[in-house]
């Protein structure tokens, strides 16, 4: 159960947490320091010459555009779920 005090109008929201938010931070980070590389930026290939055509999004129609689309929202929720480990 976590230790970790919302927001008293989040915790309204969405009730108690059924996890521990800073041992996830915790796991996220150490996800994070698997995938970094010494290398850092320079692991990257500029998009020139072969490479050029992933400049163009393929799925875009031709002529097509459209306005800004602006929402807004009291608050999201932003998650990616993985296979466990």
């Amino acid at each position: 159960m976590s230790t970790t005090t919302l927001d008293p109008q989040i915790a309204e929201i969405v009730g108690e947490l059924d996890f521990d938010p800073e041992a996830l931070h915790a796991r996220y980070l150490a996800e994070r320091d698997k995938r970094l590389r010494e290398d850092g930026i320079g692991q990257y290939v500029e998009t020139k010459a072969e490479f050029s055509h992933y400049v163009e999004d393929p799925y875009v129609e031709p002529g097509f555009s459209r306005e800004p689309v602006f929402d807004d929202v009291e608050f999201a929720i932003i998650a990616a779920a993985s296979a466990a480990s």
